[in-house]
């Protein structure tokens, strides 16, 4: 395997996690199904899965072709909530490709 295959990988190992986080987050009492992109990107690095903000909205992005959030631009912020198969997703009761599945484990339950 290449250094960049590995590069790849790790990639996309992250980006499935920071997937789940998304919607674990969204799907706290707290959050009551709904935030933006900032509050997403501060609660994100309490786990090691931040990023720059292209990075997070294009998860967002993602997250919403998979039909799991629904996404809203007010002003310069992205306004996500969190769909009910989004929901599904985040108590691992439906599994999607590109999301780490809840498992066992309870991967991101208190940031």
């Amino acid at each position: 395997m290449s250094r960049n295959e590995r590069t790849i990988d790790i990639r996309l190992v992250v980006s499935r996690h920071r997937a789940l986080a998304i919607l674990r987050l969204l799907a706290r009492e707290e959050l009551r199904g709904r935030t933006n992109d900032a509050v997403l990107s501060t609660l994100l690095d309490k786990w090691g899965l931040g990023g720059s903000g292209a990075v997070i909205r294009a998860q967002i992005g993602l997250l919403e072709e998979l039909g799991l959030v629904t996404v809203e631009v007010v002003d310069d912020l992205l306004v996500v909530d969190l769909t009910r198969q989004g929901h599904e997703v985040a108590n691992g009761t439906t599994r999607v490709e590109g999301v780490e599945p809840y498992g066992p484990e309870r991967l991101y339950r208190e940031p």
